[in-house]
């Protein structure tokens, strides 16, 4: 395992002291170690489809899997949120498509999930996004029955904790 150091150059810049192995790759946009692929999770806004040791629970050593969705509130649709990027909007390259709600900007807010924790961001939209009823002024915190209103669509965040049997299952059943 080596070290990597502190650094910026060329627009490139690497997280200090970050332990990784010889054969693990880097990100070609910001130099940050990557497990898989070319672009670390932090420079990318495609639709990334979590790796199958994230939906294990393998990632953090623990027997069981997260789960994470939106539910919303009104027709009680629920939206799994399947990457470590989730996109909200009108869009329909976002992952939580809500092509219905004409206050809802096309690229509304997302959530990310990392070192184990969720956060909710809005992206600059027209109408902002309330998390709990407060305006979104910057990236917080989002846990297991926040309340989220993006354009007049109003959504809970739901956390679950599944055994890895039942994730694995779960996973191959909806596919």
């Amino acid at each position: 395992m080596g070290a990597i150091q502190g650094c910026h150059r060329g627009g490139e810049s690497f997280i200090e002291n970050e332990q990784v192995s010889e054969a693990q790759g880097f990100c070609k946009f910001c130099g940050k170690p990557t497990g898989q692929g070319e672009v670390c999770v932090g420079c990318t806004l495609t639709d990334l489809s979590i790796p199958d040791a994230f939906a294990s629970g393998a990632i953090d050593g623990k027997a069981e899997a997260i789960r994470a969705s939106l539910l919303e509130s009104h027709t009680g649709r629920r939206f799994e949120i399947k990457s470590p990027k989730c996109k909200i909007g009108r869009d329909p390259t976002n992952q939580v498509v809500i092509d219905e709600d004409p206050y809802a900007s096309r690229f509304h807010a997302w959530i990310t999930y990392e070192d184990g924790h969720f956060f909710v961001e809005d992206l600059g939209s027209t109408n902002g996004t309330l998390l709990n009823g407060s305006p979104l002024t910057r990236r917080r915190p989002i846990i297991n029955g926040d309340k989220l209103r993006v354009g007049r669509s109003d959504f809970t965040f739901v956390v679950e904790h599944v055994p890895i049997g039942s994730a694995a299952r779960a996973s191959k059943e909806q596919r």
